[in-house]
């Protein structure tokens, strides 16, 4: 499910949410130079926002999906062996 401009892009809870707990939200800058950027929430608490900014909201949001995915792909990785004491 996508919202109107400068919204949530996944929905929090929901079992069609692939990136659940993550939720992906385009902002608009603070400059109110017309950019755009990126917020990345894990279970509704802030975990990541983007460093740049963005001229269109497709550049924001394909940027920011790709942070998602590398934070997934993250998860997915197993811990190594930890050794005994």
């Amino acid at each position: 499910m996508t919202n109107s401009v400068f919204g949530r892009y996944n929905p929090p809870m929901s079992s069609e949410n692939p990136t659940h707990p993550y939720t992906l939200e385009i902002t608009p800058s603070s400059k109110g130079d017309r950019s755009l950027g990126w917020a990345i929430r894990k279970s509704g608490k802030l975990l990541e926002r983007s460093d740049r900014l963005f001229r269109s909201e497709q550049d924001a949001l394909k940027n920011g999906q790709e942070a998602v995915e590398r934070l997934l792909i993250g998860e997915a990785q197993p811990s190594p062996p930890r050794g005994r004491r």
